[in-house]
């Protein structure tokens, strides 16, 4: 599938989308089992790099924010750590722990190179209250009627693929030039979302939340560092995903021409970049 709003950002990484199926893509890549503590980051990382396609399914997830962020339920609720355990991981660790033998528990089975972010917490919260009122609350959850979640090159898309979402992989100049393009068809500001969210819910749950609404948001993410840290360079440090329902992507293929994207000031540093 061509863009024009890819064809007229000129970023270096074009976009790739999110589909829910039943059929599983031949050649993709993704976890085996749901053993260990990997990051389903570091797959998607490859598919928005490499162009390869990425395939999750619930039972092969070993992250329970994962099976949040992809929409197979409540992973908090479903784990072990229970919701509270996790509200103190995702805030200030043991410090301000509800349950403090049971978190101090949790802390002692990591392997040891984990040990100091569980003590200390991920501090995407700022406090343990916030943390568990935001997941009881705030957070959306989905239920995916479909077996797989799969993330895809853009280029790669055909009529018989049935979109959620296009994801946008952008550096800090590429990203101002989309929020100008984004707010110009706006009659309101604030429309981007920053959420207080793993990397891959940024790109998955939130998204599904934002396509049900008449006017939905775009969602900025990579503003979490542990879902920067699971990916590769450049991506690790120099880019921002920033991920809009298939209704919204619309929406910009619509007007993307007489707008900022091709207008004379973004044209004009095209060029005086490409001769640097």
């Amino acid at each position: 599938m061509d863009s024009k709003v890819n064809n007229l950002l000129e970023s270096n990484f074009k976009p790739i989308v999110l589909i829910k199926t039943d059929e599983k893509p031949e050649n993709a890549i993704g976890p085996k089992s749901n053993r260990g503590h990997g990051c389903v980051m570091t797959f998607i990382g490859r598919t928005i790099k490499d162009r390869i396609p990425s395939v999750f399914e619930k039972d092969t997830i070993s992250c329970f924010g994962a099976i949040v962020g992809l929409g197979f339920g409540n992973g908090y609720k479903e784990s072990d750590m229970g919701l509270e355990c996790f509200a103190s991981f995702l805030s200030t660790g043991l410090k301000d722990a509800e349950d403090k033998e049971r978190y101090g528990k949790i802390i002692n089975m990591r392997p040891p190179q984990g040990r100091k972010m569980f003590e200390e917490g991920e501090r995407i919260y700022s406090s343990y209250e916030r943390a568990k009122n935001f997941m009881q609350n705030k957070v959306p959850y989905y239920e995916n009627s479909e077996k797989y979640v799969v993330f895809k090159p853009l280029e790669d898309v055909d009529e018989n693929d049935d979109v959620e979402a296009v994801i946008f992989t952008v550096n800090a100049l590429e990203l101002s030039v989309l929020i100008s393009f984004d707010t110009s068809l706006r009659d309101e500001f604030g429309y981007v979302m920053t959420p207080p969210s793993a990397a891959c819910q940024a790109i998955g749950n939130y998204v599904f939340f934002e396509a049900e609404k008449e006017d939905p948001h775009g969602i900025l993410g990579l503003i979490d560092l542990a879902g920067r840290n699971a990916m590769r360079p450049p991506l690790k440090t120099d880019y921002f995903t920033f991920a809009v329902p298939w209704k919204l992507f619309k929406k910009y293929e619509e007007n993307a021409e007489y707008s900022y994207l091709d207008g004379a000031v973004w044209e004009n540093m095209k060029n005086n970049l490409k001769e640097n």
